[in-house]
């Protein structure tokens, strides 16, 4: 082992360890290193065992030809990716089913765009949804005027948990919170 500027680096041993991505159990054999800044590197064995893909364009890792990934800049973050292979006709709106990773667990989420929509021309809207037996479904865009193909499991979207309190009461022109009798005025003036 050596760093990057060519020091020898002393291995102390091996150990194996499984790591978690999405789901997807990993076992690997890690060299054990002395005085390392970061508590794992994940090397270049790790990622030719795994067929890593890094995308810089899409800031996504993915392993094993995409079954699982990552979004490289948040690690906080969950990727949902598309059920199936789907074709997005030009200049339209289509609702995509996408898969929830099983470990996101239960309870309000909001979805928002993924980076990488923007270099293949598709627009999706945010969203507050409530995830149902590890899925949603989410809206994209087709703004062209050319069909948009996406493979199956394609990223196009991350969800992060959100709470009741996070979610702002929207109020009427004068300022007061929009109750069932301001709304039901507001039905009967759209109404005359």
């Amino acid at each position: 082992m050596f760093t990057a500027d060519g020091k020898a680096m002393k291995i102390c041993g091996t150990i194996l360890l499984s790591i978690t991505i999405q789901g997807l159990i990993i076992p690997f054999t890690f060299h054990v290193l002395e005085r390392l800044t970061h508590n794992l590197i994940l090397g270049i064995n790790f990622l030719s065992q795994t067929k890593a893909n890094i995308d810089m364009a899409t800031q996504t890792v993915t392993f094993y030809d995409d079954l699982v990934g990552l979004n490289i800049t948040k690690s906080n973050e969950t990727l949902l990716r598309t059920i199936d292979a789907v074709l997005v006709p030009p200049t339209s709106e289509a609702l995509v089913p996408v898969a929830v990773p099983s470990n996101f667990g239960p309870g309000l989420a909001i979805v928002e765009p993924a980076v990488n929509l923007r270099t293949i021309h598709l627009a999706l809207a945010k969203a507050v949804v409530l995830p149902q037996q590890d899925s949603t479904v989410c809206k994209l865009l087709n703004p062209t005027n050319s069909s948009i193909f996406l493979k199956r499991r394609s990223t196009i979207a991350v969800i992060n948990k959100l709470s009741i309190g996070s979610i702002n009461v929207i109020n009427n022109s004068d300022g007061a919170p929009l109750t069932k009798v301001t709304r039901q005025k507001q039905l009967r003036w759209m109404s005359n």
